[in-house]
């Protein structure tokens, strides 16, 4: 849900309901939209595929069964070098089993590691897409703000334009001298200002 955006725990899709879509449908769906990359989709479909073996075959009692089964035992032990090491001096079935197990455990591992950066890193994107339309958003109310200031000094200079020309008795405009002396101020101010914020 937090990959797909959505907020809503009790949606139709994704949630714990009975409609929900299964691990595999769910993992599709992330491979699909290429939010998942075929490494870690591989690695899903494993750990379903021994998942389902212990959950729908009461046969499937142990986890060499299970890897049998679902033809996955030299796949789960390329994860770490080590195990197919350490299984290579074990005859003990016992033994055999706790090495399998630890290989599951460390896909498990594995999964969830590279599904926590995923997160992360679409946590890390969401941020930096807030940043963007926050700055748009200040673009557009800075935009509206240089309007209106532009519209306050438009008036202003026709007002005392106005004002002039019957003190001075004159037609000559005051008012541009007016609108250009406050925005040579005004331009200045902000020119400063982004110099300091450099």
């Amino acid at each position: 849900m937090n990959i797909m955006g959505i907020i809503d725990s009790d949606n139709k899709s994704l949630s714990h309901k009975t409609s929900a879509l299964s691990f595999k449908n769910k993992t599709d769906l992330l491979f699909d939209i290429e939010k998942i990359d075929k490494e870690l989709y591989d690695r899903l479909i494993m750990f379903m595929e021994i998942r389902n073996q212990f959950i729908h075959n009461l046969s499937s009692d142990s986890y060499e069964i299970v890897l049998e089964r679902v033809q996955k035992k030299n796949h789960i032990l390329r994860l770490d070098s080590r195990l197919a090491e350490l299984l290579k001096d074990v005859n003990d079935s016992e033994k055999k089993e706790e090495v399998y197990k630890i290989a599951f455990a460390t896909l498990a591992y594995e999964i969830i590691d590279k599904l926590d950066k995923l997160r992360i890193k679409i946590l890390e994107d969401k941020i930096e897409e807030i940043k963007i339309q926050k700055k748009a958003l200040e673009k557009e109310s800075y935009e509206e703000v240089l309007t209106v200031l532009g519209d306050a000094i438009d008036e202003y200079a026709d007002f005392y334009n106005t004002h002039l020309q019957k003190s001075f008795e004159s037609d000559k405009d005051f008012g541009e001298s007016i609108r250009y002396g406050i925005r040579a101020f005004f331009e200045k101010k902000m020119n400063d200002k982004k110099n300091n914020e450099s």
